[in-house]
């Protein structure tokens, strides 16, 4: 099940540039992505 909850622009900003000094380019639109987990992921 898929949920939309509206988020601040500077919000969405400040975590994509969190993310790419993290983990570098990463190719999904989840906010919370399991990088080592195995594959329980439900779309």
């Amino acid at each position: 099940m898929s949920r939309t909850i509206p988020v601040p622009a500077p919000l969405v900003r400040s975590y994509a540039d969190y993310l790419l000094e993290e983990y570098g380019e990463l190719d999904s639109d989840y906010v919370f992505v399991n990088l080592w987990g195995g594959g329980s992921a439900r779309h």
